[in-house]
């Protein structure tokens, strides 16, 4: 098997990364989802939640919520430990959006809602009839 190397600069520090069955690499960052495709940028997308996990299986793609403000100081974090341990206070977390490529553009389909909290890991099954996604929910 042989690989080609490819870089391309994204827009953000990258949290997740998945190839669609069009060899579109899809990335997702702090506020913003891109797909590149032959080292080129062929979208961006800055949905209105926070993207963090992302998989894909042919032309669907499937992206888990991140709505996390990251602190900036330890006084800041403690304050926002207690709220996301204790309070579990945080916006809407929990969602996985699936979407439609076409090669130009992410469609929405389906919201899914159900995990117990930010949604850090997603996964399809070989055949694609199935997505298995993981929370942080052991905080």
């Amino acid at each position: 098997m042989f690989f080609r190397p490819a870089s391309s600069k994204t827009a953000a520090q990258p949290k997740s990364i998945a190839v669609a069955g069009d060899s579109t690499v899809f990335i997702s960052e702090i506020d913003i989802v891109e797909a590149f495709r032959f080292n080129q940028k062929v979208f961006e997308q800055k949905p209105k939640y926070q993207p963090g996990a992302i998989a894909a299986h042919g032309s669907v793609v499937a992206i888990g919520e991140v709505c996390m403000i990251l602190p900036t100081s330890v006084a800041t974090a403690l304050v926002f430990f207690f709220l996301f341990v204790v309070l579990k206070s945080f916006s809407q977390d929990r969602k996985v959006h699936l979407n439609e490529w076409d090669g130009e553009t992410l469609k929405e389909t389906v919201v899914f809602e159900g995990n117990q909290n930010i949604v850090s890991a997603l996964a399809f099954s070989p055949d694609g009839k199935l997505l298995a996604s993981g929370d942080v929910s052991a905080l």
